[in-house]
Formats: C-alpha cells, structure tokens, sequence
C-alpha cells in the first residue's frame, strides 16, 4: 500500500485518508504546513488505492505548475535586496549615533562600548551556534523572498550567498555605528563603497559616487604623504604587511618551526584581503575569513593538485565541494590559525595600530570535546609485526640502498624520539655513559642543540636528553653501522643523505617514505578505532607502552623530551642517569605478537661490510 495512503483504526474502526507531504521549497504556499489529509472513507480499500494514486498525480502537477509559477533567484535579486538592507543598516547605525550625545564624553564612551558589546555577542553566537543563528536568519529571508514571489529554497548556491552577505552587513554595520559616533568623517557613500568591495558585486554604479570616493582616496593619500610625523592615524592606515613584519621581528621564537607557522596564519589575511590598511580589518571580514578557512585544503603547499591553486581560487573550489571533507582544514587547525591571528591583533591594540582585537574569542566550536589522547592513533603490536616483517621492509629499505628509511623508523620505534631529532643526528651525538650503579658503558643518543650546528633544532627546552640506545637496535649491528659511516673521515651526520628542509628539517623524505608509500602499500592507514595513524604514531607506542607497563610518569616525561610540569623537577633537578633510564623505560619497551611472545626483529639484520662495500 502507498505511503499516501493512510489508514487509522479509532475504537476498531478503519478510516481511510490521502496523505500529501508538502516539499519543503514550497511551505510557503501553503502557510508552512508539512502536510495536508483528505478523508475518503466512503470507499472500499482497493477504491481509495485508486483514488490516492490520482490525487498524487495532481498534487505532483500542482506541485510543479507552483515551482513555475515562482522566479529563480537571480545575481540581480540578491542585489535588490542587498541594496535595501545596506540602506536599513546604515540607518540603524545613524539611530545609534543619534543616542549617542557629543558633548558627554562618558555617554559617548558608553555608546562604543555597547556597540562593541553587541558586535561580540553576534561573532560569538555565529562563531559557536552558528547553524541556529541560519535558522532565525532564514525566517526573515524566506518572508522576503515570498514578497518578491522568488524561489525559496534554502539549498540553493544563490540562496546561500545571500544568507551570507546577510552575515557580513550585520557584522559591519557596527563599524559604521562606530565610525559615526566617533565623528571619523566617514558617510554613507563610505559604508556603501566599504560593503560593495567586500562583497564583489557592484551594488552601486553610480560613476559620481565612485568618482567621490577616488578623489577622497586621492586626497587621503597625498595627506599620508606630506605628514612628517608617524601619529595613530598613520599607524592605523598601515599596511597589512607591514605590520605583520613588525610584530615578527618583535617577537622572539626559540623554535622557528613555530615562527613560520604563526606567519603563515598571519600571511593567509594578506592572501584573502590583499595588503590593505590594518584598520579595514573589521569583524565582517574576520567572519568571513573564518567561512574562507574552512574552505581550504590541509596541506596546500605540499599536495601537487592544491599547490599551485591561489588562495581564492582554493577557497572557490571548497565552496563549490571540490574538495573533499576529510581533506579540509580540520576544525584544530582553523581554530589555531584564529588564535594566531587573536594573539597579533592583541599586540596591535596594545601598539597602537587598531583599537580593538576584531579577532578576539573567535573560534569555531566542536560538537564534542575529546580527550587529547583520543585524537591520537598508536600502532598496535599487531601492526608492528606487520610494518617490521623482514621480507617487505628490507625489500622497501635496503634492497634499494634506502639506509635512513630503515635506521629511523626503527630507532624512532625503540627510543620514542621525534623523527626529526634521528634525521638530525651527527655520528658523535652516539655516547657512551658509565651507569651510576653498574659501572657498565650504556650507548645513548645525546640529543642536544649546537652553537656550530644551527641546522639541528629541538622543539623544547625539555628535548634536551640523553636516550639510552634498545638492545634490539644494538643486535642489528647499528655500532658496526657507524664504524663503517667513520671510516669516511668527510662524514658528520648519520644519515648525510637526508637533506635538510628549510634549513633544519631532516625529515622530509621519511615521513613522505612512511606515510605516502610504506604504509599506504600495507593498508595500515588507521588504527582499530579507525583513527589516522603516522609516522608520529611510532612515538605514541612507546608511550603507550611504557604507560601499560606501569611506569612512572616522571621517567616516561624524560625519556620522551616533555616537560614535568613541576617546577622543582624542571628548574632544580637534574636529568636522571643513562642507567635510571635504561632501566625504567628503555629495556621496557617490549612489543607482543601475542600474549607473552616477544616480535622477532633478528629477521632484520644486516651484512653491513658486505651492503656498504
């Protein structure tokens, strides 16, 4: 039986009713009502099937006799209602300005302080329940556009955009408020101009009002010129840039792996807006650069199909599903690039180049807080004898002369250290250091920065530590390894082959080896939670490990290069012994192909005289 046809027992009785479901474009028409019944209890059964299936019919007809009755929704309409919806909101900011005295410098403070607070609430309210505030938005739309007897669909492109041009007047138009208020000079051929440019659709063709705002630009610039001195106005008209090199070249970063990131989070507004004054960076486009983050691809630079792609023409391909979701900026990524830009905007408040952090509490929400460790995958042991099993890695590794693809990964998976500070690794950072309590020579990796070596780089302070070398690598003739790497007396790093990325970074070709091609081959791209698995997840495994093995945090935070979050053991204390250790930690990682059996890596072990002649 169709699903328009409706049968109802009511004290055992049976009632028979058509049943329409009105589509959702069309609500409208039909005073938003989902649904519509007719009763046709008159007839028998196999009647009312026949008559339900002619009903359908015409209601489809009507349907679609209404769809044609009704206007797409053209580049020209969104101008339309875009026009009118400037003009509301620059009077609402005159409105402001009128309840705001001139004279009482109090009640002027005030009134930008309540425009302030009111610009904040809304960026918070889209920020973080942005999907409801749509919903009371697509109330007023939908009401328009039924005025103007135009196509209300909510799912289309056109429709979509305006609900987003929406966004972006609200956000401004407490910067004209503001601008008023503080009798900037600034007037409604302004508002217009600043609006029209940011939204990119020639709402005013005026040639007087443009060639007004030409001449005032004109007449600005030549002032900017002929004024010797530097004052806030000047500093405020500063360009992007400039000011973004100023705030760099303040700061100082121990890492420049950080430094690069923080400017490429800076350098992606300068992308989006080009290099214009520091000053025409209001909340309307914080908003909108924040829709444009979420557009975008992770890895840009890296990938071949996104990297020659400008900033614009990415965000386009995003907006347009061109790009995959799970290939998107995750959420922490965008939240860290708007947490960047909060921080810089804080210091140009406090320098004098703004007079208020536009970017201030932005962030986009997550539907649920995860605990850190469950965004991160771990190799299980399972996966280990799988990645290590000799025949497949020492075909992928040193059957084509790949050395540093077979050291690293395995020493990263024995000692828990970062990759980069194996890559970087020159052959003397290889000790020996006496146990305390033994008296016996313990081999160590001594991972510290070096004056006369600026291309090796620690991520923290607490990265510098001595790591005692796993049994398991030494029963792989690593020592003999290095022997045979000293006989060349032009040698210093360990794995020479590795070039350095951006001046520091070994890394490179390791984790694209590993990441892109070795696991991606075995079909290990996920753990059993199905969350992703890396390079960086052999580190993960020896922490695991270490903590299923009950030790003590203390020794596990040493022995991984992390902090003690505690002051007299960061301050005051000094590094454990090699010995301490060997014994807490490093002996103690141990990987099961199952329960009590230990994985054979023996299947690994190399000729070396005989590979390295």
């Amino acid at each position: 039986m169709k699903d328009y046809l409706i049968i109802r027992t009511v004290r055992s009785e049976k009632y028979r009713f058509f049943c329409c479901c009105i589509p959702k474009d069309l609500k409208i028409h039909f005073s938003n009502r989902s649904k519509f019944y007719l009763s046709i209890n008159s007839a028998t059964t196999r009647q009312a099937e026949i008559v339900c299936q002619s009903l359908h019919r015409i209601t489809i007809e009507l349907f679609a006799e209404i769809r044609m009755g009704t206007k797409s929704l053209t580049i020209e309409d969104i101008k339309k209602i875009l026009r009118v919806e400037i003009r509301k909101q620059i009077l609402w900011a005159h409105h402001v300005n009128e309840g705001t005295s001139e004279h009482d410098i109090h009640k002027k403070m005030k009134g930008l302080t309540t425009v302030s607070e009111q610009e904040k609430s809304l960026m918070m309210k889209i920020a973080n329940d942005e999907r409801n505030y749509d919903k009371e938005l697509d109330g007023k739309l939908l009401s328009i556009l039924e005025s103007l007897e135009l196509d209300s669909s909510t799912r289309s492109v056109a429709y979509k955009q305006l609900r987003r041009h929406f966004k972006s007047i609200y956000l401004l138009r407490y910067d004209w408020a503001r601008s008023l208020i503080k009798k900037s000079g600034r007037d409604d051929n302004d508002f217009r101009g600043e609006i029209d440019e940011m939204l990119s659709l020639n709402l005013y063709s005026d040639s007087r009002d443009e060639r007004r705002i030409c001449e005032r630009e004109i007449i600005q610039s030549h002032k900017e010129i002929s004024e010797p001195f530097e004052d806030s106005s000047s500093l405020e008209s500063s360009p992007l840039s400039k000011v973004i090199d100023a705030y760099l070249d303040e700061k100082s970063y121990s890492n420049l792996k950080t430094k690069e990131k923080i400017a490429h989070a800076l350098g992606m507004l300068v992308e989006d807006f080009g290099d214009i004054s520091i000053n025409k960076i209001n909340s309307a486009k914080v908003n909108l650069f924040k829709q444009h983050l979420r557009s975008l691809p992770s890895r840009r630079n890296q990938l071949a199909k996104y990297r020659d792609k400008s900033f614009d023409e990415l965000v386009e391909m995003g907006e347009n599903n061109l790009i995959k979701g799970k290939d998107k900026l995750r959420t922490t990524s965008v939240n860290d690039t708007l947490g960047f830009l909060a921080t810089f905007f804080k210091w140009t408040t406090q320098n004098g180049y703004t007079d208020r952090n536009v970017f201030f509490g932005i962030k986009i929400s997550k539907a649920k807080q995860r605990h850190a460790r469950e965004e991160r995958g771990r190799y299980s042991d399972k996966q280990i004898a799988k990645l290590f099993e000799a025949k497949t890695y020492l075909k992928f590794t040193i059957e084509k002369n790949n050395f540093a693809y077979y050291w690293v990964p395995l020493i990263c998976l024995f000692s828990g250290c970062r990759i980069n500070e194996v890559c970087s690794l020159y052959l003397d950072n290889v000790i020996t250091i006496k146990g305390r309590n033994s008296g016996r020579d313990i081999w160590c990796f001594n991972l510290l920065e070096e004056s006369n070596r600026p291309d090796k780089r620690l991520k923290t302070a607490s990265s510098r530590r001595i790591v005692p070398i796993h049994d398991e690598i030494l029963n792989l003739d690593f020592l003999d390894y290095l022997k045979i790497l000293k006989r060349n007396k032009r040698r210093e790093r360990i794995f020479q082959e590795l070039k350095a990325y951006k001046g520091h970074n070994f890394s490179n070709s390791v984790q694209k080896f590993w990441n892109e091609r070795y696991t991606r081959d075995l079909g290990i791209e996920t753990d059993a939670d199905g969350k992703r698995v890396t390079f960086h997840s052999l580190r993960h495994a020896v922490a695991d490990t270490l903590k299923q093995a009950n030790v003590d945090t203390k020794f596990i935070n040493e022995h991984q290069g992390h902090s003690q979050r505690n002051i007299d053991l960061d301050r005051y204390g000094k590094n454990y012994n090699a010995e301490v250790i060997y014994e807490h930690c490093t002996k103690r990682i141990v990987y099961e192909s199952s329960r009590g059996r230990k994985i054979d890596f023996s299947g690994l072990k190399v000729d070396w005289k005989r590979v390295l002649k």
